[in-house]
Formats: structure tokens, sequence, C-alpha cells
């Protein structure tokens, strides 16, 4: 598969941000700024955040199969039927 290259980004796709400020959060009644600092309200998923962009995959045209390699003959091969019995030693 392959990116599809005549799929484009949406021109609205990045308007919206990933989290967004709660908006039902409150400043806690003991928060003290001197001591706490500038109080921020937490961060919440965005409902509207559509995720990260990416393009539609499409079948690769140019694909022809796993990769394999060519076989060739070897001339000098010959097949021993007695390769993997054990011998005894030279000795």
């Amino acid at each position: 598969q392959m990116d599809d290259p005549e799929d484009s980004k949406p021109e609205d796709w990045d308007s919206e941000p990933e989290k967004i400020v709660d908006p039902d959060a409150k400043q806690p009644e003991d928060w003290d700024e001197e001591e706490d600092g500038k109080w921020e309200a937490p961060m919440v998923p965005n409902p509207k955040y559509k995720g990260a962009w990416s393009p539609k995959r499409i079948p690769n045209p140019a694909y022809k199969g796993a990769w394999k390699p060519k076989q060739i003959a070897n001339p000098k091969y010959e097949a021993d039927e007695n390769l993997y019995q054990i011998r005894k030693p030279l000795a």
C-alpha cells in the first residue's frame, strides 16, 4: 500500500487543538495566588479534535509481490546421500 498522491489535507483540519481548558473547572476556594502561583484550569480532550491527518492508503500499482532471488543451477553440485551419517575417524 502507498499514500494516495491525489489526497490532500482539508483546510480546516488543524483548526481545533487536541486539548482545551476544562469549562467546568473552578478555582479552589483555598487557592492562594501568592503561595501557589497563578491558577490554571486543567486541560481536557477536545471532542472536536480530529486527530493527526494522514492521506488515504491505496494499493501500489507497481507492486510485483515479495522479492525472490533468482535461482541459478550450480554445475559443481553433487548430491551426497551419506552426508549426515556418522563416519568413523580417519586415524
